[in-house]
């Protein structure tokens, strides 16, 4: 029998990671280094659950636990409180000192024992806390509904972090050269090095976890680490995001709070109709003429609001013709002054715009 092992470990981590991850079984396990609790995803292997550290030892073996009575019990504990807990392989007591303990026993028949990540070594890439941070501010922009689960992460690369949800697209540039927390080939980079090719498909879960408590993100041979939780990337192929990112030249100053009332008000209009009518239209020009395009209220609002100043930018030749009529096609760019790094590009939803 394996010695049993005794750590302590932060209930605000452990109750950050049971509300952002949500997960239905929890897994206790350790092969005598590291001692994790993890969750397994349905038809995945279990390297690719999200798992949090709570401690290390000498224990050996894997339990699968109750999350309803483990979740409560840590939700419960206070949330600056710290949670002891012992585990030796077989079970995992909790205790706090506002709810005394809690035993957990093994209750499923098998659990395959090993961890999810048992060293460290040197760190290929690290994304900044304030990186990190300001991706989360973006989480809203993935798409965790629908099965295109390769959308559900952010694609973080050499100087870009993107989000989609495949009508809108967000692409954030990463002035990493000045970050002395960016490192690549476990390395600092300094002004006028090249760069190391890399591209990593993030879940916005972990970028909501590691920004709630102000931690980087550091990936090593295709696994992501957020101070104490290992998690693997998000699988599936990103769309070419770069050739949705058109090249515009006309900019118009956007009258932030009229813009946000007319999208409330077809917002209200769209609740009437059963969730129809989301277009709001905006006025193109090119050529002197002057062309309406529909695109979805929620998109324009999310883009602009609690901004300064913000701006509309298209391709001023973005006009084709369809249907023996001419119409407006080019998606338009939405920037912000108080995050210049940060592109939105919003797709109409009208194809064919009636000519003014």
């Amino acid at each position: 029998m394996s010695a049993a092992t005794s750590s302590v470990v932060s209930q605000k981590r452990l109750a950050t990671f049971l509300r952002l991850f949500k997960p239905k079984t929890c897994r206790i396990s350790s092969d005598g280094g590291l001692i994790w609790a993890f969750h397994p995803i349905e038809g995945s292997p279990c390297l690719v659950a999200p798992a949090i550290c709570i401690g290390e030892g000498d224990a050996k073996g894997a339990i699968e636990i109750d999350v309803k009575k483990y979740g409560k019990f840590i939700r419960s504990s206070g949330t600056n409180a710290d949670i002891a807990a012992t585990y030796d392989g077989k079970s995992l007591s909790l205790e706090s000192d506002k709810l005394g303990s809690m035993e957990f026993e093994k209750d499923a028949k098998h659990v395959s024992e090993y961890a999810p990540l048992d060293e460290r070594g040197e760190y290929l890439v690290t994304i900044p806390a304030d990186v990190v941070k300001q991706m989360a501010g973006y989480a809203d922009r993935t798409d965790s509904e629908s099965r295109r689960y390769a959308l559900s992460g952010f694609l973080v690369e050499q100087e870009h972090f993107i989000a989609t949800d495949g009508r809108r697209l967000l692409v954030g540039k990463i002035d990493h050269l000045g970050a002395q927390e960016f490192a690549i080939g476990a390395k600092e980079n300094k002004p006028g090095d090249e760069l190391v090719p890399f591209s990593v498909n993030v879940p916005a879960d972990l970028v909501r976890y590691a920004a709630m408590l102000g931690e980087s993100i550091d990936v090593f041979q295709q696994r992501l680490i957020a101070g104490d939780v290992v998690a693997a990337p998000v699988d599936g192929r990103f769309p070419t995001w770069r050739q949705v990112l058109v090249e515009t030249d006309t900019e118009t100053p956007v009258d932030i709070d009229d813009m946000i009332q007319r999208c409330d008000k077809q917002l209200a209009i769209s609740k009437i109709n059963n969730g129809e009518e989301m277009g709001l239209e905006l006025v193109m020009s090119h050529d002197d003429e002057e062309f309406k395009a529909t695109f979805d209220c929620r998109y324009l609002a999310a883009a602009i609001k609690g901004r300064s100043a913000a701006t509309i930018n298209y391709a001023s030749d973005g006009v084709q013709s369809k249907y023996n009529e001419r119409c407006f096609e080019s998606p338009i760019v939405v920037t912000n002054a108080d995050e210049p790094n940060v592109q939105e590009v919003i797709m109409a939803m009208s194809r064919n715009p009636k000519r003014e």
